[in-house]
């Protein structure tokens, strides 16, 4: 096999995922001598060549009739993203030019599921106004708290110096006098977040909304897939010299005084380099990475849209919403034929939530179930029968899905 050259380096990037690829990029745009190689091992002082599946518990079920077209029509992301309009990303994909080699679709709706129903979120102050869900009074304190956390984002209102404090939002909503729906709406819907977070996601939120114009969503999804983000940074930092191995899987990191100052490949060549950078999740637990907890997730192909006419939505299911059945809450992102990701009259539908410590069906399944079963013509506001007399023919079809738990584990 060929010798790496050059084989001496400013920085080694071990693998390609997102963080990884933003860095590279960002090291080659200032100059830095950059090579990213990919890894199927973690790295150890000396690797024990560990390849076990990050995955767990994998489920797979196809309905024998479907007839899901050919497979390279499909790019099935393994994990899904969908950004604010005003996310951070998106202006470091602007900084370093990286925006050139990937395009965008706005999410044209999210919902959120409330007493049975799907509530649509408000893309704007109208919307709010709309909803038939939520009565006056909820609409008045509800208007009245985004108002007031916008201004607080600008440095006046009643929030200003509260809503800009370490106080969880879940709390902070709750001091507010906010009620328990409007909390979960808030927290799940609008800032996608869990209790001890929140602030800083709903300030992305209301930043977001209607930045591309009066009335659309706060978010947006990639075209291809999630998985083009990583390759528009893993481009930037080609152009800008970075050195990409791949098939070369690494056999050892190497320290002095606790430093790494160079690498071993399994075919025994020595890279030198001032420093090393790789995701936490490749080093062994010994070396004190936090761990993050286990996801499960899902995906199905779906033969019809959730709501008529929209291709790219959204759906949160708060905590304990299904009866119980969900003790965290699950995230559901569907994107379509317009964003190149499925072919026409195909649809995929994301799932995600904490890992109970079961399986992932045990997790998923139920809110699955749930989603599928609107159909095309349940709209917002309406409550599915799955075993109604109209189910069968006006209920979603998911022709195939995939259920896995993502292992614990130091950055994963």
């Amino acid at each position: 096999m060929a010798e790496i050259s050059p084989d001496d380096f400013d920085l080694i990037v071990v693998g390609t995922g997102l963080q990884e690829a933003l860095l590279a990029a960002a090291a080659s745009k200032t100059g830095k001598r950059c090579e990213t190689a990919s890894s199927a091992t973690k790295v150890e002082v000396a690797l024990s060549g560990d390849d076990s599946s990050l995955y767990t518990d994998v489920e797979v079920e196809r309905d024998s009739r479907a007839d899901l077209g050919p497979l390279r029509d499909y790019n099935i992301d393994l994990a899904p993203k969908a950004l604010y309009c005003a996310d951070p990303l998106i202006g470091a994909l602007l900084a370093c030019g990286a925006q050139h080699y990937l395009e965008f679709k706005l999410v044209q709706a999210s919902y959120v599921w409330r007493g049975g129903r799907l509530a649509r979120v408000p893309a704007a102050r109208a919307d709010i106004f709309r909803d038939r869900s939520l009565g006056p009074a909820d609409k008045r304190a509800l208007m009245r708290f985004l108002t007031a956390a916008a201004g607080a984002l600008h440095g006046t209102g009643p929030l200003y110096g509260v809503f800009c404090g370490r106080q969880p939002l879940a709390a902070l909503l709750e001091a507010q006098g906010l009620a328990p729906h409007l909390r979960d709406f808030i927290l799940y819907a609008l800032a996608m977040a869990d209790a001890e977070q929140g602030r800083a996601a709903l300030a992305l939120y209301l930043e977001s909304a209607g930045r591309y114009g009066a009335g659309t969503g706060a978010l947006l999804a990639p075209m291809f897939g999630a998985g083009e983000l990583p390759q528009a940074f893993c481009r930037v930092a080609a152009v800008a010299g970075a050195l990409y191995v791949l098939r070369r899987p690494l056999a050892a990191a190497l320290l002095r005084g606790g430093r790494c100052v160079g690498v071993r490949t399994r075919d025994g060549q020595v890279l030198t380099c001032m420093a090393m950078a790789c995701n936490t999740g490749t080093l062994p637990a010994a070396w004190g990475g936090p761990a993050s907890p286990s996801l499960a997730r899902g995906v199905c192909i779906l033969d019809g849209p959730l709501q008529d006419g929209e291709s790219q939505v959204t759906v949160v299911i708060p905590p304990r919403a299904l009866g119980g059945a969900n003790a965290a809450a699950v995230r559901a992102l569907q994107v379509g034929a317009a964003t190149s990701a499925c072919p026409p009259g195909r649809y995929l539908l994301y799932l995600s939530t904490l890992s109970s410590g079961a399986s992932a069906a045990h997790d998923l399944r139920p809110a699955g179930g749930m989603v599928a079963a609107l159909g095309s013509s349940a709209g917002p506001g309406t409550s599915p029968d799955p075993g109604g007399e109209d189910s069968d023919d006006e209920a979603v079809g998911a022709l195939a899905s995939a259920l896995r738990g993502l292992g614990e584990g130091p950055g994963k």
